[in-house]
Protein backbone atom coordinates (compact mmCIF):
# COMPACT_ATOMS: atom_id res chain seq x y z
CA UNK A 1 0.00 0.00 0.00
CA UNK A 2 3.08 2.43 1.07
CA UNK A 3 4.07 1.72 -2.81
CA UNK A 4 0.80 2.34 -4.71
CA UNK A 5 0.66 5.99 -2.46
CA UNK A 6 3.95 6.81 -3.03
CA UNK A 7 3.43 6.20 -7.22
CA UNK A 8 0.12 8.09 -6.97
CA UNK A 9 1.05 11.05 -5.31
CA UNK A 10 3.78 11.16 -7.87
CA UNK A 11 1.41 10.89 -10.70
CA UNK A 12 -0.94 13.52 -9.23
CA UNK A 13 1.98 15.98 -9.32
CA UNK A 14 2.53 15.49 -13.07
CA UNK A 15 -1.07 15.60 -13.64
CA UNK A 16 -0.82 18.89 -12.30
CA UNK A 17 2.04 20.59 -13.69
CA UNK A 18 0.73 23.46 -16.45
CA UNK A 19 3.62 22.56 -18.70
CA UNK A 20 3.29 19.10 -18.68
CA UNK A 21 0.20 18.76 -20.61
CA UNK A 22 0.71 15.07 -21.93
CA UNK A 23 2.98 12.06 -20.39
CA UNK A 24 2.79 8.10 -20.69
CA UNK A 25 3.36 6.16 -17.94
CA UNK A 26 5.04 2.91 -19.04
CA UNK A 27 6.25 -0.26 -17.09
CA UNK A 28 5.56 -3.60 -15.23
CA UNK A 29 3.36 -2.79 -12.01
CA UNK A 30 2.72 -6.74 -11.82
CA UNK A 31 -1.09 -6.20 -11.97
CA UNK A 32 -1.51 -9.70 -12.11
CA UNK A 33 -5.26 -10.01 -11.04
CA UNK A 34 -6.72 -6.87 -12.84
CA UNK A 35 -9.08 -7.50 -15.55
CA UNK A 36 -8.35 -4.19 -18.10
CA UNK A 37 -11.51 -4.69 -19.93
CA UNK A 38 -13.57 -4.54 -16.52
CA UNK A 39 -10.91 -2.24 -14.50
CA UNK A 40 -11.54 -4.22 -11.54
CA UNK A 41 -9.42 -6.84 -9.32
CA UNK A 42 -10.64 -9.06 -6.68
CA UNK A 43 -6.87 -7.66 -4.69
CA UNK A 44 -7.65 -4.39 -2.93
CA UNK A 45 -4.28 -2.88 -3.68
CA UNK A 46 -4.73 -3.42 -7.09
CA UNK A 47 -7.86 -1.86 -7.29
CA UNK A 48 -6.18 1.24 -5.69
CA UNK A 49 -4.18 1.46 -8.25
CA UNK A 50 -6.96 1.12 -11.16
CA UNK A 51 -9.14 3.55 -9.35
CA UNK A 52 -6.04 6.02 -9.06
CA UNK A 53 -5.52 5.77 -12.62
CA UNK A 54 -9.21 6.09 -13.48
CA UNK A 55 -9.34 9.55 -11.36
CA UNK A 56 -6.34 10.50 -12.94
CA UNK A 57 -7.94 9.74 -16.59
CA UNK A 58 -5.37 7.63 -17.21
CA UNK A 59 -6.51 5.00 -19.72
CA UNK A 60 -5.04 1.29 -20.38
CA UNK A 61 -3.66 0.48 -23.98
CA UNK A 62 -2.52 -2.99 -23.79
CA UNK A 63 -5.15 -5.77 -23.66
CA UNK A 64 -3.08 -8.67 -24.22
CA UNK A 65 -0.92 -10.97 -22.50
CA UNK A 66 2.36 -9.18 -21.69
CA UNK A 67 3.93 -11.94 -19.51
CA UNK A 68 4.43 -15.94 -20.67
CA UNK A 69 2.30 -16.96 -18.14
CA UNK A 70 -0.62 -15.42 -19.55
CA UNK A 71 -1.15 -11.92 -17.71
CA UNK A 72 -0.72 -8.59 -19.10
CA UNK A 73 2.01 -7.29 -16.21
CA UNK A 74 3.16 -4.27 -18.32
CA UNK A 75 0.85 -1.44 -18.91
CA UNK A 76 0.75 1.54 -21.01
CA UNK A 77 -0.98 4.35 -19.33
CA UNK A 78 -2.28 7.69 -21.32
CA UNK A 79 -5.02 10.22 -21.19
CA UNK A 80 -5.56 10.17 -24.79
CA UNK A 81 -4.99 6.81 -27.05
CA UNK A 82 -5.06 8.81 -30.45
CA UNK A 83 -1.27 9.80 -29.49
CA UNK A 84 -0.25 5.68 -29.44
CA UNK A 85 -0.04 4.34 -32.80
CA UNK A 86 1.07 0.78 -34.09
CA UNK A 87 1.14 -0.65 -30.47
CA UNK A 88 2.58 -4.00 -30.93
CA UNK A 89 3.33 -7.24 -27.95
CA UNK A 90 5.92 -8.93 -29.50
CA UNK A 91 7.06 -13.07 -29.33
CA UNK A 92 8.56 -14.51 -26.46
CA UNK A 93 12.54 -13.66 -26.82
CA UNK A 94 12.52 -11.38 -29.89
CA UNK A 95 15.17 -8.96 -27.96
CA UNK A 96 16.00 -10.72 -25.04
CA UNK A 97 16.13 -13.72 -22.84
CA UNK A 98 12.80 -12.73 -20.32
CA UNK A 99 9.79 -13.88 -19.66
CA UNK A 100 7.85 -10.70 -20.64
CA UNK A 101 7.12 -9.76 -23.82
CA UNK A 102 8.96 -6.88 -25.85
CA UNK A 103 6.35 -4.41 -26.62
CA UNK A 104 6.80 -1.51 -29.56
CA UNK A 105 4.85 1.18 -30.15
CA UNK A 106 4.69 5.10 -31.91
CA UNK A 107 4.13 8.28 -30.64
CA UNK A 108 1.94 10.40 -32.57
CA UNK A 109 3.37 13.92 -31.48
CA UNK A 110 4.90 16.54 -32.79
CA UNK A 111 7.39 17.90 -30.13
CA UNK A 112 9.23 21.20 -29.99
CA UNK A 113 12.65 20.66 -29.12
CA UNK A 114 14.18 22.98 -26.59
CA UNK A 115 17.23 24.87 -28.62
CA UNK A 116 20.57 24.31 -27.57
CA UNK A 117 21.97 26.73 -24.58
CA UNK A 118 25.18 27.76 -26.05
CA UNK A 119 28.13 28.92 -23.21
CA UNK A 120 30.34 31.78 -23.64
CA UNK A 121 33.57 31.10 -21.10
CA UNK A 122 36.69 32.88 -20.74
CA UNK A 123 39.51 30.76 -21.39
CA UNK A 124 42.11 31.73 -18.54
CA UNK A 125 44.91 29.70 -19.54
CA UNK A 126 45.79 31.80 -22.36
CA UNK A 127 44.77 35.08 -21.06
CA UNK A 128 47.41 37.96 -20.88
CA UNK A 129 47.79 38.56 -17.26
CA UNK A 130 50.59 40.66 -17.54
CA UNK A 131 48.98 43.50 -20.05
CA UNK A 132 45.99 42.59 -17.73
CA UNK A 133 47.80 43.60 -14.42
CA UNK A 134 49.23 46.60 -16.52
CA UNK A 135 45.92 47.78 -17.52
CA UNK A 136 44.18 47.32 -13.71
CA UNK A 137 47.38 49.33 -12.73
CA UNK A 138 46.96 51.85 -14.76
CA UNK A 139 43.52 52.85 -13.34
CA UNK A 140 42.43 55.30 -10.87
CA UNK A 141 40.77 53.57 -8.41
CA UNK A 142 40.31 56.36 -6.08
CA UNK A 143 38.62 58.34 -8.51
CA UNK A 144 36.17 55.64 -9.44
CA UNK A 145 35.27 54.14 -5.75
CA UNK A 146 35.56 57.28 -3.89
CA UNK A 147 32.27 59.29 -2.83
CA UNK A 148 29.97 57.23 -4.01
CA UNK A 149 27.37 54.29 -2.26
CA UNK A 150 28.74 51.19 -1.66
CA UNK A 151 26.22 49.69 -4.48
CA UNK A 152 27.43 52.46 -7.11
CA UNK A 153 30.92 51.96 -6.22
CA UNK A 154 30.66 48.11 -6.62
CA UNK A 155 29.25 48.10 -9.90
CA UNK A 156 31.92 50.72 -11.06
CA UNK A 157 34.65 48.01 -9.86
CA UNK A 158 32.82 45.05 -11.62
CA UNK A 159 32.15 47.06 -14.92
CA UNK A 160 35.54 48.25 -15.24
CA UNK A 161 37.65 44.85 -14.11
CA UNK A 162 35.75 42.80 -16.60
CA UNK A 163 36.03 45.40 -19.31
CA UNK A 164 39.83 44.67 -19.08
CA UNK A 165 39.19 40.42 -18.64
CA UNK A 166 37.42 40.99 -21.93
CA UNK A 167 39.91 42.61 -24.23
CA UNK A 168 42.80 40.20 -22.64
CA UNK A 169 41.30 37.03 -21.71
CA UNK A 170 39.88 35.23 -25.00
CA UNK A 171 36.54 33.46 -25.04
CA UNK A 172 35.58 29.68 -26.77
CA UNK A 173 31.85 29.09 -27.15
CA UNK A 174 30.70 25.81 -25.74
CA UNK A 175 27.37 24.58 -27.72
CA UNK A 176 26.13 21.92 -24.77
CA UNK A 177 24.55 23.11 -21.65
CA UNK A 178 26.41 20.54 -19.66
CA UNK A 179 29.24 19.66 -21.88
CA UNK A 180 32.59 20.74 -19.94
CA UNK A 181 34.94 23.14 -20.95
CA UNK A 182 37.85 20.59 -22.09
CA UNK A 183 35.30 18.45 -24.66
CA UNK A 184 36.88 20.45 -27.51
CA UNK A 185 36.18 19.83 -31.36
CA UNK A 186 38.94 17.45 -31.50
CA UNK A 187 37.41 15.24 -29.13
CA UNK A 188 34.25 15.57 -30.61
CA UNK A 189 35.62 13.91 -33.97
CA UNK A 190 37.11 11.54 -32.11
CA UNK A 191 34.04 10.66 -30.38
CA UNK A 192 31.72 10.12 -33.82
CA UNK A 193 34.73 8.03 -35.24
CA UNK A 194 34.41 5.82 -32.12
CA UNK A 195 30.75 5.58 -32.48
CA UNK A 196 30.71 5.57 -36.18
CA UNK A 197 33.25 2.19 -35.87
CA UNK A 198 30.82 1.11 -32.91
CA UNK A 199 28.41 0.85 -35.72
CA UNK A 200 30.21 -1.02 -38.12
CA UNK A 201 31.14 -3.96 -35.52
CA UNK A 202 27.66 -4.07 -34.25
CA UNK A 203 26.72 -4.78 -38.01
CA UNK A 204 29.30 -7.55 -39.92
CA UNK A 205 30.52 -8.39 -36.11
CA UNK A 206 34.18 -9.54 -37.69
CA UNK A 207 37.71 -9.39 -35.78
CA UNK A 208 38.96 -6.53 -37.95
CA UNK A 209 36.03 -4.30 -37.24
CA UNK A 210 36.49 -5.21 -33.37
CA UNK A 211 39.81 -4.47 -33.22
CA UNK A 212 39.10 -0.92 -35.11
CA UNK A 213 36.41 0.15 -32.98
CA UNK A 214 38.77 -1.11 -29.74
CA UNK A 215 41.39 0.86 -31.20
CA UNK A 216 39.12 4.14 -31.28
CA UNK A 217 37.65 3.62 -27.67
CA UNK A 218 41.29 3.42 -26.53
CA UNK A 219 42.33 6.53 -28.22
CA UNK A 220 39.26 8.11 -27.70
CA UNK A 221 40.13 7.55 -23.14
CA UNK A 222 43.60 8.78 -23.56
CA UNK A 223 42.33 12.01 -25.63
CA UNK A 224 40.04 13.00 -22.79
CA UNK A 225 42.82 11.90 -20.11
CA UNK A 226 44.68 14.41 -21.72
CA UNK A 227 42.29 17.01 -22.26
CA UNK A 228 41.00 16.85 -18.26
CA UNK A 229 44.46 17.33 -17.36
CA UNK A 230 45.37 19.96 -19.51
CA UNK A 231 42.22 21.85 -18.58
CA UNK A 232 43.64 22.00 -14.79
CA UNK A 233 46.11 24.81 -13.51
CA UNK A 234 48.97 21.92 -12.18
CA UNK A 235 50.24 25.43 -10.38
CA UNK A 236 48.10 25.43 -8.16
CA UNK A 237 48.74 23.08 -5.55
CA UNK A 238 45.05 22.36 -4.85
CA UNK A 239 44.67 20.37 -7.91
CA UNK A 240 47.69 17.74 -6.68
CA UNK A 241 45.38 16.51 -4.02
CA UNK A 242 42.39 16.21 -6.95
CA UNK A 243 44.62 14.51 -9.25
CA UNK A 244 45.70 11.95 -6.19
CA UNK A 245 42.36 10.99 -5.08
CA UNK A 246 41.30 10.66 -8.47
CA UNK A 247 44.22 8.31 -8.98
CA UNK A 248 43.47 6.25 -6.31
CA UNK A 249 39.59 6.09 -7.04
CA UNK A 250 40.20 4.90 -10.61
CA UNK A 251 42.92 2.48 -9.31
CA UNK A 252 41.54 0.86 -6.43
CA UNK A 253 37.94 -0.90 -5.64
CA UNK A 254 37.21 0.45 -2.04
CA UNK A 255 34.36 3.43 -1.47
CA UNK A 256 34.92 6.03 1.37
CA UNK A 257 31.20 4.22 3.01
CA UNK A 258 31.81 0.28 3.87
CA UNK A 259 29.05 -1.89 2.77
CA UNK A 260 28.53 -2.52 6.72
CA UNK A 261 27.64 0.59 9.10
CA UNK A 262 27.28 -0.10 12.76
CA UNK A 263 26.04 2.80 15.51
CA UNK A 264 25.75 2.10 18.96
CA UNK A 265 23.77 -1.02 18.87
CA UNK A 266 22.52 -0.75 14.95
CA UNK A 267 24.38 -2.47 12.14
CA UNK A 268 22.60 -2.35 8.64
CA UNK A 269 23.88 -2.67 4.91
CA UNK A 270 20.31 -0.56 3.26
CA UNK A 271 21.72 2.50 2.17
CA UNK A 272 18.63 4.51 3.51
CA UNK A 273 19.61 3.35 7.25
CA UNK A 274 23.22 4.26 7.14
CA UNK A 275 22.54 7.67 5.61
CA UNK A 276 20.02 7.92 9.16
CA UNK A 277 22.84 6.43 10.82
CA UNK A 278 25.43 8.93 10.05
CA UNK A 279 22.58 11.70 10.77
CA UNK A 280 22.51 10.47 14.44
CA UNK A 281 25.36 10.21 14.93
CA UNK A 282 26.65 13.77 13.66
CA UNK A 283 23.82 14.99 15.52
CA UNK A 284 24.26 13.65 18.95
CA UNK A 285 27.83 15.43 18.85
CA UNK A 286 26.25 18.29 19.39
CA UNK A 287 24.05 19.46 23.00
CA UNK A 288 21.10 20.99 23.62
CA UNK A 289 21.66 25.15 23.26
CA UNK A 290 21.87 27.07 26.00
CA UNK A 291 19.77 29.24 27.31
CA UNK A 292 21.77 31.29 29.78
CA UNK A 293 21.24 35.01 30.37
CA UNK A 294 24.52 36.51 30.68
CA UNK A 295 25.76 40.02 29.69
CA UNK A 296 29.11 39.96 27.57
CA UNK A 297 30.83 42.85 26.87
CA UNK A 298 32.98 42.92 23.98
CA UNK A 299 34.38 46.14 23.95
CA UNK A 300 37.89 45.05 24.74
CA UNK A 301 37.64 42.00 22.80
CA UNK A 302 40.50 42.12 19.71
CA UNK A 303 38.67 39.04 18.19
CA UNK A 304 36.43 41.41 16.45
CA UNK A 305 39.03 43.60 14.85
CA UNK A 306 39.12 42.92 10.78
CA UNK A 307 41.79 43.22 9.47
CA UNK A 308 42.57 44.50 6.05
CA UNK A 309 45.69 44.80 5.22
CA UNK A 310 46.92 44.23 1.85
CA UNK A 311 49.43 41.92 3.06
CA UNK A 312 47.10 39.75 4.41
CA UNK A 313 44.73 39.44 1.67
CA UNK A 314 47.24 38.83 -0.72
CA UNK A 315 48.27 35.76 1.01
CA UNK A 316 44.72 34.40 1.00
CA UNK A 317 44.58 34.98 -2.67
CA UNK A 318 48.02 33.32 -3.13
CA UNK A 319 46.15 30.46 -1.79
CA UNK A 320 42.51 30.36 -3.93
CA UNK A 321 41.91 27.13 -5.47
CA UNK A 322 41.31 28.40 -9.28
CA UNK A 323 39.87 25.13 -10.36
CA UNK A 324 36.23 25.75 -7.87
CA UNK A 325 33.66 27.92 -9.61
CA UNK A 326 33.07 31.73 -9.19
CA UNK A 327 30.92 32.95 -6.94
CA UNK A 328 28.08 35.04 -7.31
CA UNK A 329 29.81 38.28 -8.28
CA UNK A 330 30.82 36.09 -11.58
CA UNK A 331 34.98 37.13 -10.66
CA UNK A 332 36.74 34.07 -11.50
CA UNK A 333 39.26 32.62 -8.93
CA UNK A 334 42.28 33.00 -11.70
CA UNK A 335 41.89 36.70 -11.56
CA UNK A 336 41.74 37.09 -8.24
CA UNK A 337 44.81 35.03 -7.42
CA UNK A 338 46.90 36.42 -10.84
CA UNK A 339 46.14 40.56 -10.73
Amino acid sequence: MANCNEIMETLNKLSRKKLLRKFLVIGDFNLKGVNWDSGCSFNSIENEFVNGFADLGLLQCINVATHNKGNTLDILLTKSKQYIQNLKVLDTERFCISDHFAITFDITQKVTRKPRVKRICYNYKHASWDDLNRELSDIDWDTLLDYHEPDVAWNNFKQTVFEKIDAYVPKFRIKSEHQPQWFDSECYAKCKEKEKLHKIFKTKKTLASELKFKTARREFKALIKTKMRASLDTEDRNCLTKKFWSHIKTTTKSTRIPEVVSCGTLISSEPTAKANMFNDHFRNQFSEPSSYEIDINFSNDNLNDIDFSASRIKSILKELDTNKAQGPDGISGAVLKHC
